[in-house]
């Protein structure tokens, strides 16, 4: 027998804004609410006070973070001066290279915002349980993580262009030489 129309399932409150939530980051919004799904149980969210450090460069990349409300810095300490490379707020993530293997954080993320932050934590076993379970979901969210990284390198040969002779580029190809 042919059913011509299929149940969608109902979504609790929570579920529901926590999807239109995830729908809205970038390394998320190609994902249907079915898949998303698998991620609810793991979306924990955390309260940062003004100045609160998140995690600082080096760390193990063990969670992947959003901002719910509030600002967090992104810096990279260059000669014992922290130099802010990114401000993120509502809807952004940072730490996504903890999609990747082992891992470590490249800058430290602070606390910005006078208020303090409410930041949603996905742990980095729980993201890679739900690739092993889900590969479509895994190749889904590397597209969008390579076409961030992508928009970055864009960025980054704009700003080579604009302060051409402050670095040398072929050291972000090849290393440099030591």
């Amino acid at each position: 027998m042919l059913k011509p129309f299929r149940l969608q399932k109902k979504y609790t409150d929570k579920e529901l804004a926590s999807l239109k939530f995830l729908s809205k980051v970038s390394l998320f919004n190609s994902l249907t609410y079915k898949e998303m799904e698998a991620f609810l149980p793991f979306l924990y969210s955390r309260d940062y006070i003004e100045n609160e450090a998140i995690f600082f460069r080096n760390d193990p990349s063990n969670g992947l973070y959003i901002v719910k409300e509030g600002e967090v810095s992104l810096s990279y300490e260059i000669g014992g001066e922290l130099e802010e490379v990114q401000t993120v707020s509502s809807h952004k993530a940072f730490g996504d290279n903890a999609l990747l293997g082992k891992a470590k954080r490249i800058y430290n993320a602070v606390v910005k915002s006078k208020g303090g932050a409410v930041v949603i934590v996905i742990p980095k076993v729980n993201i890679l349980r739900v690739f092993e379970k889900h590969p479509k979901i895994e190749a889904k969210m590397m597209k969008s993580l390579c076409s961030e990284y992508n928009d970055y390198t864009y960025k980054l040969f704009d700003a080579y262009k604009k302060t051409y002779g402050f670095f040398n580029l072929k050291e972000v190809y090849q290393g440099s030489e030591k």
